[in-house]
Parts: C-alpha cells; sequence; structure tokens
C-alpha cells in the first residue's frame, strides 16, 4: 500500500491533508510525524515555487504590487524568503505561546517566508475585492503575542492568542475593515482553521483556493476571471 507521502505525490493532495489533520495529537507518533514533516515541507517547496512565479507573473495583468519585491522579513514586501534564524524564531513563539504550531505554517515559514500580494489602490472602488495573499513572518507574530501577553484587558477578551497572518481583504485595499485572518495558538493540530477569512477553511486549503487564483482568491467569486486563469493554470496543486 503506498505511503501516505507517495499518495500526495500523486495527487491526493486534499484526502492526504485531511488525513493528517485527523490524527490529532497521533500525529506527533514518531513514524506519523515524520512522514507529515515531509508532506508539509513538499506542499510548501510547491506553494513557493507558486509565489515566485506569481512575483513576475502578476505584473502582466496590470497587477501593481504595492510594496518593493524583497525585503526584510520585518517589513512589507512581495516575497522575503525565510532567514537563516527562522527555526529559532519558531522555537522562539513555540515557547512564548506554551506548545507546538500547526505543521503546515511552521512549514512555511521554514520553506516560503513572508509573502504580500498587496497592490495599489486603484482609482475606483471594485467589487469582488481581490483579497491578495498575504501571510506575514514569524517576527510579527512574536511581536503581536507580546503585545497581547502585555495587556490584560485584552487577554480577557480573548483569552487564546489568535495571532495575525494576514489583514483582512478590505484592508488590503486601505479600506477600514474587520478582525485580521488569524489562527490560533497553540496547536497540535498539522492543519488549523484560518479565523476571520470568508472560506471558513484550513491554512492549507486557504491557499489551496488563492493558487487556484493566482494569489487573487477574492476574484474567484465573479465570472470576470480571464487575466488570471492563464496564470492560475501554470501554478502547482498543493
Amino acid at each position: 500500500m503506498p505511503s501516505r507521502l507517495q499518495r500526495y505525490l500523486s495527487g491526493a493532495y486534499d484526502t492526504v491533508w485531511e488525513e493528517l489533520t485527523s490524527l490529532g495529537l497521533a500525529i506527533y507518533e514518531p513514524v506519523q510525524l515524520a512522514e507529515a514533516e515531509a508532506i508539509a515541507h513538499e506542499t510548501m517547496v510547491r506553494a513557493r515555487r507558486n509565489v515566485e512565479m506569481l512575483m513576475e507573473e502578476l505584473p502582466s495583468i496590470g497587477w501593481s504590487f504595492k510594496f518593493p519585491k524583497q525585503g526584510p522579513p520585518t517589513d512589507y514586501c512581495v516575497h522575503a524568503p525565510p532567514r537563516a534564524d527562522v527555526a529559532e524564531r519558531i522555537s522562539d513563539l513555540e515557547r512564548l505561546t506554551g506548545g507546538p504550531l500547526p505543521l503546515s505554517l511552521k512549514a512555511w515559514w521554514e520553506v516560503v517566508g513572508t509573502v504580500c500580494f498587496m497592490r495599489r489602490p486603484p482609482e475606483r472602488f471594485e467589487e469582488p475585492l481581490p483579497d491578495p495573499l498575504v501571510v506575514d513572518p514569524v517576527e510579527s507574530v512574536i511581536a503581536e503575542f507580546e503585545d497581547w501577553n502585555a495587556d490584560p484587558e485584552r487577554r480577557l477578551i480573548e483569552p487564546r492568542f489568535h495571532a495575525p497572518l494576514a489583514p483582512d481583504e478590505l484592508h488590503k485595499e486601505d479600506i477600514s475593515g474587520g478582525e485580521p485572518y488569524a489562527i490560533e495558538l497553540p496547536s497540535s493540530a498539522a492543519d488549523v482553521m484560518l479565523l476571520n477569512e470568508w472560506h471558513h477553511t484550513t491554512f492549507v486549503r486557504y491557499l489551496r483556493d488563492a493558487f487556484r487564483c493566482a494569489g487573487l482568491p477574492g476574484w474567484c467569486r465573479t465570472t470576470r476571471v480571464s487575466r488570471i486563469d492563464k496564470l492560475a493554470v501554470r501554478l502547482l496543486p498543493l
């Protein structure tokens, strides 16, 4: 019988991730963990290739990035690969929150880094909003945890730490909006729900949905998608 990794490589992407997530704490059994980490790593290698392609190709459909293409992960830029000390920063966050990160997010930070496809806002408001892919760096989540931990009133309102990973679709357009897309930490799951995001799905599925629309998942809510179709079909499935 083929292993989960073999099945993932053969195209059973969604099924394999569902199985990993359903394992719960059993994911940390040595044999399970080694394979799960390999699958998470392969998933994010594919995600990084997609990010790198979109960084170069989105301008071809008239997309104007708001921030520089490259830069340090602590500043907004289109893509900042992981720093050499990313494993230490992930360990810092796990120590601060008192538990593990989901394997999916941990692998993202280890392999992809940080991404911000936000654009320069157009002159006219348009619907649906594109809701471009953004995943903040581990450093910004550490800073947010420290702010949350130092604020007793905030901890009464929000007793579990919600790690913000991206602005919501309105804030991405410089419009006052809602709560950021976030995950609850710590989390011992292979994958975890992305809170406040309109797909109501997990982190990996969100990435899958984002890449199906060339990194602009909001535009999948309209039939006017021809300009992103030609990019999306060239991306690797997750």
